[in-house]
């Protein structure tokens, strides 16, 4: 059992949503907003004994809403 620990460590995010329409929205945003290195612990069933995260992530979506009459 790991008894170590990992550093804390705060990630910012943000996300944008604009609607286009009555049916249609689109999105986009971006994760760990300041690339931020930091590790989450895990079990004792894996070799290492943190996981380092993504860095920063960006991500755009396009969603269609559907609206029965």
């Amino acid at each position: 059992v790991y008894t170590g620990s990992v550093g804390a460590a705060a990630t910012a995010s943000v996300t944008l949503v604009q609607p286009l329409g009555r049916a249609w929205e689109l999105s986009g945003g971006v994760r760990n907003l300041f690339d931020t290195i930091y590790a989450d612990p895990v079990s004792d069933q894996h070799v290492q004994e943190a996981v380092e995260q993504n860095g920063r992530t960006a991500r755009i979506g396009l969603t269609w809403k559907f609206q029965a009459k």
